[in-house]
C-alpha cells in the first residue's frame, strides 16, 4: 500500500490513516486508549454513504509500514488477555486495524 503510494506519488497525493479496536465479550474498545481511560461505550454505526464506522474511535495519520505496526503494537498493550484451558496467554478478544 505505501510502496504503490509512493511509486505514484508523481501523479496522486495519499494520506493514510489508522484505528485499532478491540472486541470483547460483545462490547468494542478503542485500543489506542488505555482501558482506564475509556468511559464512553463505542458502537458501530452505518453512514449515509452506506461505510460502517465507530463514532469516536482514534483515528491516526500513518505514512508507513512501521508506523502501522506501532500502533499494532500501542493496541496490544491495553488489550484484553485471559488465560483458557487451551492456551495460557489465548485472547476471548478480536483485534481490529482498519487502514484508511
Amino acid at each position: 500500500l505505501f510502496k504503490i503510494a509512493e511509486e505514484r506519488a508523481a501523479d496522486w497525493d495519499y494520506t493514510f490513516q489508522a484505528s485499532v479496536l478491540e472486541i470483547y465479550n460483545e462490547q468494542i474498545f478503542d485500543l489506542l486508549v488505555p482501558s482506564k481511560e475509556q468511559d464512553d461505550k463505542l458502537d458501530v454505526k452505518q453512514a449515509a454513504d452506506g461505510r460502517m464506522h465507530v463514532p469516536g474511535l482514534i483515528v491516526e495519520d500513518v505514512s508507513s509500514l512501521s508506523d502501522v505496526a506501532a500502533l499494532i503494537s500501542r493496541g496490544k498493550k491495553n488489550r484484553s488477555t485471559f488465560s483458557t484451558n487451551m492456551n495460557e496467554h489465548s485472547s476471548r478478544s478480536h483485534l481490529v486495524l482498519s487502514v484508511l
